[in-house]
Order: C-alpha cells, then sequence, then structure tokens
C-alpha cells in the first residue's frame, strides 16, 4: 500500500508499521519536504506524484488520505487502475462525487473502505438490538450523541477553513461516526436543523456545533459537537439510544467501548447490564481489508448503499451551512 496525502495519513503510517496484514511501501504527497521526511523515518520510497502510483503494477493498494474535494475523482483513477482504496471520512462530500467514485469502484471490481460508515457490523450496534429484543424495550424514541475535543485553531488553508466543504465543521471532522451509527439505527433522516457558533476558533468554520434530526417512525436525534471542551476524554464518542423502555448509552474512552443498559422490566424491576469491547468502533478493519484483496472479492454492494448515504449526510450538512449563511435567525419573542 501507499499512502497518499500525509496531514492525516501519517498516523495511518505509524498505525500500518504494527500491522503484518498490510504493508506500507511508499507515501506521496504534494508537501515533497513532507513526503521525504515520513519516507526517510520509515524506509518508504517518496512518489512524484500520483500518476506515478496508479502507474506502479507492484502497487495493490493505496490510502487516500486527501482533502475531499478532489477524494472522488482520486477513488476513480485508482479503480481505474486497478487499485483498491482505503480512505477517510466524509467519503464524499455530495451524491454526485459518491456516485462517480462508487460506479469506477463497481466496474473496476475493487475494494474501497473508508473509517466511517463502519465496513463490519459493530458489536456495540448489535449489544443494542440484542438487549432491545432480550428485554422488550419497545419502540426506538430517540438517538442523542456527543463528542468533543480541545483545540486552538488558526486558518492554514486547508478545507477545514472552506465551509462548502467542512459544513456544520465540528459535526462534519467528529461527529460523521455519530451521524452514520444513527442512520444504522433509524435509517437516512428525512428532517435536519443545525445551529452552530464559534466561541475560540480563528477558522472562518464553527467550532461547536449542535445538529438535530427527524428519522422514520417520529424518532428523533440531535449529535453535539465542540472543539472547546477538555475534560480530560478527548473523543471520547457517547450515544444514547433511548426506547420506550430502557435506555442504551454507548461510550469509546481510551481504546474501550462500553455499553451500558438502564431498563424496566416487568413488575417496574430495574434492569441493569454492561458490556464492554476493546478498541474503538472506528478502527479501521485491515485484517478484513487484506482478506477481501487476496480473495478478490468486491466492494459489497451493501455497504457500498452506506457510502452512498454517508455522502448524502453531508450533503444535507452543506445544505444547513448554506442556509445558515443566507438567512437571519428566527426571533425568539
Amino acid at each position: 500500500m501507499v499512502i497518499i496525502g500525509l496531514n492525516f495519513g501519517e498516523q495511518i503510517v505509524g498505525e500500518l508499521q504494527a500491522n503484518s496484514t498490510i504493508a506500507v511501501v511508499g507515501v506521496c504527497d504534494l508537501d515533497e519536504a513532507k513526503a521525504s521526511e515520513v519516507g526517510h523515518q520509515y524506509g518508504l520510497r517518496r512518489y512524484r506524484d500520483v500518476s506515478e502510483v496508479f502507474g506502479d503494477p507492484a502497487v495493490e493498494a493505496v490510502g487516500l488520505f486527501v482533502s475531499p474535494d478532489v477524494r472522488p475523482a482520486l477513488i476513480g483513477r485508482a479503480a481505474a487502475a486497478g487499485k483498491h482504496v482505503v480512505t477517510t471520512k466524509p467519503f464524499a462530500h455530495d451524491g454526485a462525487a459518491a456516485d462517480l467514485s462508487l460506479d469506477a469502484v463497481r466496474r473496476a471490481g475493487t475494494v474501497l473502505v473508508a473509517n466511517s460508515p463502519r465496513l463490519l457490523p459493530g458489536a456495540d450496534l448489535d449489544q443494542v438490538w440484542t438487549w432491545r429484543q432480550r428485554h422488550d424495550l419497545g419502540r426506538l424514541i430517540a438517538l442523542e450523541g456527543r463528542c468533543w475535543a480541545s483545540y486552538d485553531e488558526v486558518p492554514d488553508g486547508t478545507w477545514y477553513d472552506d465551509p462548502d466543504l467542512c459544513p456544520v465543521a465540528p459535526v462534519t471532522r467528529l461527529g460523521i461516526y455519530l451521524l452514520s451509527d444513527m442512520v444504522d439505527l433509524a435509517g437516512p433522516p428525512v428532517r435536519a436543523t443545525a445551529v452552530q457558533s464559534r466561541v475560540r476558533t480563528r477558522r472562518p468554520t464553527s467550532d461547536t456545533a449542535l445538529i438535530s434530526l427527524e428519522f422514520g417512525d417520529g424518532v428523533l436525534g440531535s449529535v453535539l459537537c465542540s472543539f472547546c471542551v477538555d475534560d480530560g476524554h478527548p473523543y471520547a464518542n457517547e450515544l444514547d439510544v433511548v426506547f420506550e423502555r430502557g435506555r442504551v448509552r454507548l461510550a469509546t474512552r481510551e481504546g474501550v467501548l462500553t455499553a451500558r443498559l438502564d431498563a424496566v422490566g416487568p413488575g417496574s424491576t430495574r434492569i441493569t447490564e454492561e458490556s464492554s469491547w476493546t478498541g474503538g468502533p472506528y478502527d479501521y478493519p485491515w485484517a478484513e481489508v487484506a482478506r477481501m484483496v487476496r480473495a478478490g472479492e468486491p466492494t459489497p454492494p451493501q455497504y457500498a448503499r452506506r457510502l452512498r448515504e454517508s455522502a448524502a449526510l453531508v450533503e444535507t450538512l452543506r445544505t444547513l451551512e448554506r442556509g445558515a449563511r443566507s438567512s437571519e435567525p428566527a426571533p425568539i419573542a
């Protein structure tokens, strides 16, 4: 695998050094000095540009960690060259771009995997449905997600500064994982609203945002994300799954994923159960990617559909961002 884009990709290079299933053989970045530095540090070949990467028959796959505005076109070029692709969220910034990428991957019969939505079913979400059935929790009522970290950011000319590429920025950058899980639990949303603010960031995009969602069957959802909170647990995603007769809280902290059920059983008896797993829910499934490539398996159609749904979520965020820039907030009497 060759890693293209080293802003986030450098972290992936380091992660894969301890992984025996996929070997990183090279790096590529527009910043030649950065590519040389990372290549020298890990003993990897530095490719001049993506054309050199795609033209190398020894390269089976690429890790594509570039700006989302150029990512769909590069996925298409990689697929046309017979290269499998591992990338990051957001997979694409609108449905049209997603369709172009997915069509190219389907025609080539190659693998395309992102860290959100998840390729493999999550043990945490499976546990939610197991508890729902076992304890007759009733209808799904609401989904409430939270995620934060503490940054002190300045404009740097990257896509993070562009409201159209990074709409409702904290949700696009942090909350998209929670949104994808909500879609897995409740289906695609039918309506959305958002409020956001710039508390301390110097970027033109927001650093705190709250998005509210309406799903089918009356299910409501919300995601709060901020780059202004330090509680000692950065990136500790929390998701409350609320049923008629109970609540499941999913939380990730220090590499441990936990699920806790609080519910009411027959005769108003209280039910409390917990489960936990090592590793984060959005870690890359490197072993599964390697297995699919070696087995010659293409991207599963159901996963392609979920990738398309994730692009639709970002397109919704872009619509909300544009609406926020073009209208005044409604006054409260």
